[in-house]
């Protein structure tokens, strides 16, 4: 009769192992898909940004060149407009005047261009920072919620192992076997 009730005990006690290693591993489970899915949801967030910026940069980039493309034409219809009224009015064309204005309005095309170009350069690196800073807040995400381990099956397989030479010591079967009164 103690026997059984000594095989019922430890029956139980490893039933009791198995189920808690069972429940922290559930536990383990449930929390590496919520990173899992955590980790899908920053990477695809992350991208939408960088596809919103790209975007943007390309808006940007077209209107800098569309001011850009308007500031060089100007200049070009003002050299026109005064070497075709100089020479109408019987001015020389190779006059230094002339040349001083056509000079002046080449150099307002040329800082038109310049500047277009640094602008578009400028929208660049400021969505290249952006992006580099949506990266890191992803990262962020991701990092805050890592995977963890389950709980260990040799432990489980010990403390079951134990629990059973404990019970064995304790029985009559096991003391007479150990030469333990």
């Amino acid at each position: 009769m103690c026997d059984a009730i000594s095989a019922i005990g430890m029956g139980l006690s490893v039933m009791g192992q198995v189920s808690e290693f069972q429940g922290r591993q559930a536990k383990v489970d449930a929390h590496n898909a919520a990173a899992a899915q955590n980790a899908v949801n920053a990477s695809l967030a992350g991208q939408r940004k960088y596809e919103d910026e790209d975007r943007k940069l390309i808006y940007d980039a077209r209107m800098v060149n569309r001011e850009g493309y308007s500031a060089v034409k100007e200049a070009r219809q003002a050299k026109g407009q005064a070497r075709a009224s100089t020479g109408s009015a019987g001015f020389d064309l190779s006059s230094v005047t002339v040349n001083n204005i056509v000079s002046t309005l080449a150099s307002e095309e040329s800082d038109a261009r310049f500047t277009s170009l640094l602008k578009t350069k400028d929208l660049q690196s400021a969505r290249d920072s952006r992006v580099r800073s949506y990266e890191a807040e992803a990262q962020g995400r991701i990092n805050s919620m890592p995977m963890k381990q389950g709980p260990n099956p040799l432990a489980l397989g010990l403390g079951i192992a134990k629990t059973g030479f404990g019970t064995f010591k304790d029985s009559p079967a096991g003391k007479s076997w150990l030469g333990v009164s």
